[in-house]
């Protein structure tokens, strides 16, 4: 079975899966009315991700960009193409990746990565919750809250860890929003990151794109 891990770099801040100052939240519209299908309401509030593979969609931020293997994107954030985690996204490893980029917000580190994952028979949303909780603190990531939420996709844990530096030069983490879902017979990890000292600031940016997640088979 796949496990968390956790590697960042200075220059991204990206979180993998192994086993702005002053922000305004961008208007999704999925705040006001709630579609049960639908994560973007209109292109202009924002950029969707339609994944009809993993059975979800989710509305980013219009400067955001899902990066797909071979998108230009990833020389204007690590300076060169097909670097670990563009291979990890084309060994579907990492399902997506996205980054504000059109353009760039003053943290760089900022980006979300989503996880799917096969969901075992009898696990549970809280038991996910423990064992992404559980391989954060073997990692030495300390766990800042837990909170069991409910968002409109359904139940979902939602972990906030930060600090951790690792042993290797310019490597650190320092701040993870991460939400758990489970779905049919998928586990679901939209892992959100940032630098600590803009953390406050992306919360509600983080919680926004987390809250106009959809699994479109759901029953209305």
């Amino acid at each position: 079975m796949n496990r968390p891990a956790v590697l960042a770099r200075r220059t991204a801040l990206v979180v993998v899966f192994a086993v702005a100052i002053g922000v305004v939240v961008s208007g999704c519209g999925f705040l006001s009315n709630d579609p049960p299908t639908q994560a973007c309401s209109t292109a202009s509030e924002g950029t969707a991700i339609a994944d009809q593979v993993n059975g979800f969609a989710l509305c980013l931020p219009p400067n955001w960009r899902d990066l797909a293997p071979g998108d230009p994107g990833w020389v204007a954030v690590y300076g060169k193409p097909d670097q670990s985690v563009e291979q990890d996204v084309a060994g579907g490893i990492i399902q997506h990746f996205a980054v504000p980029l059109e353009p760039r917000e003053a943290d760089e580190a900022v980006n979300l990565a989503v996880y799917v994952r096969a969901l075992p028979a009898g696990t549970t949303v809280q038991m996910l919750g423990d064992q992404y909780e559980a391989t954060l603190t073997k990692l030495e990531m300390g766990v800042l809250l837990r909170e069991e939420i409910q968002i409109p996709a359904g139940s979902a844990v939602r972990i906030t860890a930060g600090r951790h530096r690792g042993p290797a030069a310019g490597t650190y983490v320092d701040r993870l929003v991460a939400y758990t879902l489970a779905h049919g017979d998928r586990s679901y990890h939209f892992v959100f990151a940032s630098n600590d000292q803009t953390g406050d600031d992306y919360a509600p940016v983080f919680e926004s794109i987390a809250r106009s997640i959809r699994f479109p088979d759901a029953t209305p």
